[in-house]
């Protein structure tokens, strides 16, 4: 909600300093606002589409480690050994009906290898993204 109200502001802010410029004779306040707007849409755009390729990429190779069963494999259990089960240690917050549900639901929750492999590859993830930009 209060993400809502910021842009809300900001558009708000946006059009009246436009409308400010207008009544100082500026005309050319609106088609420049106009460019600039699709100018940087376009750019989101492009970035997006980069982001969506790196992504694709990266889910790729998980899905060809999973195949080959390398993301299980003996080497990387060894850098990041699996947790203990913290669902169902008691603690002071769990309940009863929390650890009966995670029980319950054994598919819910997420397999350890897919998680260090994400860790593992999101920083080059987010480092190619920022330095191959589709221009």
């Amino acid at each position: 909600m209060l993400l809502n109200l910021i842009w809300l502001a900001l558009f708000v802010s946006v059009f009246a300093v436009a409308l400010a410029r207008l009544a100082t004779g500026d005309m050319a306040v609106f088609p420049a606002l106009l460019a600039a707007m699709f100018d940087s849409a376009r750019t989101g755009f492009d970035i997006s589409i980069g982001l969506v390729g790196v992504m694709a990429l990266w889910l790729g190779i998980l899905r060809i480690g999973e195949r080959a069963d390398g993301v299980d494999a003996p080497a990387l259990q060894t850098l990041n050994p699996q947790p203990a089960q913290p669902w169902a240690a008691p603690g002071p917050a769990s309940t009863g009906t929390a650890s009966r549900a995670m029980r319950a639901t054994p598919s819910l929750r997420p397999s350890m290898p897919k998680i260090r492999f994400m860790v593992w590859t999101l920083p080059s993830l987010r480092s190619c993204s920022m330095s191959c930009r589709v221009r």
